[in-house]
């Protein structure tokens, strides 16, 4: 098995295209660096002295406006500290909302009372400088998730159908493994790629914004700062510091990108042809996303209807993405049991990759049977 599976890892990584990629992806990174921003020495040596648990006073100063007037870095630290106070201020209208709620036994009960435990343990009065960790967590959402879907559909998308294309598919599937080790050693080659590409995806964010670095000494901070201060999850229920979030985003990009490989497999042992599979690949990938953001620009600042919104993050491209499931609290309840989406994502994933990886086995078990 070992060997098969070598195999078919050397004919992936022999395709030219998955280089050109890379190409291009590191000079695209390299060029960014040339505009980094720094942080100045002066509002280095302020967030030292700001960093830790904002008290009521600092609070009460930077939403009362009574710092000196004009840009400095206190100032800049200030409106963190406001801004903190915003997002604790929106944490706490919603849980009296709850609780109102739950007195008038509105709504589903176990759901309510889920988010109210899980809201009580948000707590944002801590801050420190935190660009490094939001821009590497940022990196992987955008970036990063167009990387990672490039080299899974360039690497994956002809597994099977490059067998047709050089007309040894009736050998391999016609000898003593064709069935079960050649199908199976298929399978963990493409795990194994989509494992390694996630791993170079996400040390290709770490060293990129590393690099830009100028204050190494101040690089590993800002991790344990809750997760909130990144505008995009300022109502998330979850109390998720940066770090905690990178590892569940780096989990959960992986598992998406599992079950997508497994995915692109099965297309590929489905249509013949290398070029019709990797048009539909991209087609079958893209859709989800075209069409939320067709229906996002036409709802503009109201969001997606209702329907949507409960679909669109539970599709694959947007689990490959992570952010959408924890913008928001979501919670699906089955009898008295609250499942919240992150468990819904881990269930969905799991079946995905199941129900791929049978049906690709049964394509190849049917292709067996016919030579």
């Amino acid at each position: 098995m070992f060997h098969l599976i070598k195999w078919e890892l050397s004919h992936i990584f022999r395709q030219k295209s998955l280089y050109i990629l890379l190409f291009l992806i590191l000079l695209l990174q390299i060029s960014s660096l040339w505009n980094a921003e720094q942080l100045s020495e002066e509002f280095q040596e302020k967030a030292s002295q700001l960093k830790g648990t904002i008290s009521e006073q600092e609070l009460s100063r930077a939403t009362n406006g009574t710092e000196s007037s004009g840009f400095s870095p206190e100032n800049s630290i200030y409106e963190n500290f406001a801004y903190a106070g915003i997002i604790q201020s929106s944490q706490d209208e919603r849980l009296l909302t709850i609780e109102e709620k739950l007195s008038a036994r509105q709504g589903k009960t176990a759901a309510l009372e889920l988010e109210k435990d899980m809201r009580e343990e948000v707590d944002v009065m801590y801050w420190n400088q935190h660009d490094v960790p939001q821009n590497i967590i940022d990196f992987l959402a955008v970036e990063g998730f167009i990387f990672l879907a490039g080299f899974l559909l360039l690497g994956l998308h002809a597994m099977v159908s490059r067998d047709d294309a050089h007309h040894v598919s009736a050998y391999v599937l016609s000898s003593k493994y064709g069935r079960n080790k050649l199908a199976t050693a298929k399978l963990w080659s493409a795990v194994i790629y989509a494992t390694l590409i996630l791993w170079l995806i996400v040390l290709m964010g770490w060293v990129t914004e590393y690099t830009r670095l100028s204050y190494w000494d101040k690089g590993l901070e800002g991790w344990e700062v809750p997760f909130q201060y990144f505008f995009k999850f300022i109502n998330s229920p979850y109390s998720y510091t940066f770090l905690e979030y990178h590892v569940v985003q780096v989990m959960l990009m992986w598992g998406a990108s599992l079950a997508l490989s497994v995915m692109f497999v099965l297309l590929s042992s489905v249509v013949r042809s290398s070029f019709v599979s990797f048009i539909a690949g991209g087609f079958l990938f893209g859709l989800p996303l075209l069409f939320a953001e067709m229906l996002f620009n036409e709802y503009g600042p109201n969001g997606y209807p209702g329907w949507l919104d409960a679909i669109y993050p539970f599709t694959l491209p947007y689990l490959l993405k992570v952010d959408a499931l924890f913008q928001s609290f979501r919670v699906y309840e089955i009898g008295s049991f609250a499942l919240t989406g992150l468990g819904l994502a881990v269930i969905i994933l799991v079946s995905c990759f199941v129900l791929f990886a049978g049906l690709y086995k049964l394509v190849m078990a049917r292709r067996h049977a016919e030579v």
